[in-house]
């Protein structure tokens, strides 16, 4: 191996001098790197293919419409067909609306689908509100020249109505708002108070939209025989009829000092529309006459207040005490009511009633209960003033028992 490898220190220098290129001096330099850079950023190699991939794909075959290669099963097809029935909501299907207030004072409009041959309930889509839900309306009229019928009045702690729209996915902005706050020209100019005596700068003051609240939102109702009426309390105290197809305010009452907790439309004369205010009082307006409205007294805050689907001149008031009443309007302002219902241990928020069957209602409180309520379970026991429900009687006579059981217990023990 030695003979044959001879030794790098008895090579002679001349050898690797002559293998060497020759350095670039002077103008033999620069022809020699425009050798070099020749064909650097040619174009004419491009779309040759490598000989290791030229017969790559020979032997492929190609579809247009992929229903005609035979070896795709169509399974990304029913995958896609199943994500468009998920959000295909059927006319047998049931639509439920909730306002959630999630963590870090973010809110949003749920929308569930009930499946009722399945018994199935789920979550279709969400909406992202910019403010606190307070109370929400569905609406059932075309707006925006739109042919749908399917939208939502939402009341918030922003004196306007915002109107979303239930059939659009992942939308970002209402459709369209009733009053609220003037935005001006350039949203990012801050609006500058003047100093007081103290040197302090007072809050600017808001300029309203012309006709709106000036206050939080507290109720909708929505007129269902005389579809572009939109009724709304505030907490300014004041009760509003809209125009939803001007968006404008058609009419103000302020009949109440306090906030306005609850408006209805009467269900089948459309010009009634009842209201229920924390000043302990209820009203009833026609919104066709100039005439003061029919006023009745209650003992503490309205919360709810419900006409009778099956008696027309009657209506149900529920307060923040618990208790639940019934007035007959035809008796007049400040009749007594027809019963007085001690139903729950706080505020009662519903009084929903059985459109078919007569007498028979369900309450929901605060005090994280429901109760269903039947008419044949209150026998009045009447009196000078008014009727008493044989229920609060009842519950008496049930307390002074255990009472009594307990002493007689404790005198059994003694002896």
């Amino acid at each position: 191996f030695k003979e044959a490898a001879p030794d790098l220190d008895e090579v002679p220098q001349q050898q690797f001098e002559d293998k060497a290129p020759a350095s670039p001096e002077g103008a033999e330099g620069e022809e020699f790197v425009e050798k070099l850079m020749e064909g650097y950023d040619s174009e004419e190699d491009e779309d040759e293919v490598p000989p290791s991939l030229q017969n790559l794909g020979k032997d492929l075959m190609y579809y247009d419409d992929p229903e005609d290669d035979p070896y795709i099963d169509g399974q990304q097809d029913d995958e896609t067909d199943s994500d468009a029935e998920e959000f295909t909501i059927l006319e047998t299907d049931g639509v439920l609306v909730a306002a959630r207030k999630g963590e870090d004072d973010f809110s949003s409009i749920q929308v569930y689908v009930y499946e009722e041959q399945e018994g199935n309930v789920y979550e279709h889509h969400d909406l992202t509100l910019p403010a606190f839900p307070l109370c929400l309306e569905w609406l059932g009229l075309p707006m925006k020249n739109t042919p749908e019928r399917n939208f939502l009045a939402v009341g918030t702690f922003e004196p306007a109505i915002e109107i979303w729209d239930l059939d659009t996915l992942d939308v970002l902005h209402p459709l369209t708002t009733l009053g609220g706050i003037m935005v001006s020209e350039d949203p990012r100019k801050e609006k500058k108070g003047k100093k007081g005596k103290k040197g302090k700068k007072k809050k600017p003051v808001d300029t309203f939209v012309e006709g709106s609240h000036q206050s939080a939102v507290l109720s909708l109702s929505w007129n269902r025989c005389h579809e572009v009426a939109l009724a709304s309390g505030s907490a300014d105290s004041t009760v509003k009829v809209w125009d939803l197809t001007s968006g404008k305010c058609a009419n103000t009452y302020g009949h109440h000092t306090k906030e306005v907790q609850a408006v209805q439309w009467h269900h089948s004369e459309p010009s009634l529309l009842l209201a229920g205010s924390m000043d302990h009082t209820i009203t009833l307006t026609d919104v066709r006459s100039a005439e003061a409205p029919l006023k009745w007294t209650v003992p503490s805050e309205v919360e709810c207040i419900s006409w009778k689907p099956l008696e027309t001149s009657v209506f149900s008031v529920s307060t923040d005490t618990g208790l639940v009443m019934e007035f007959d309007a035809r008796m007049g302002a400040g009749s007594a009511p027809r019963f007085m219902l001690d139903a729950h241990s706080d505020a009662v928020t519903v009084v929903a009633h059985n459109p078919s069957i007569e007498g028979l209602f369900l309450t929901a409180s605060h005090d994280k209960t429901v109760k269903p309520v039947s008419y044949t379970h209150l026998r009045a026991h009447e009196t000078p003033e008014h009727l008493v429900c044989r229920l609060l009687l009842e519950k008496k006579k049930k307390k002074k028992n255990k009472i009594n059981m307990k002493y007689v217990r404790k005198a059994q023990r003694n002896e």
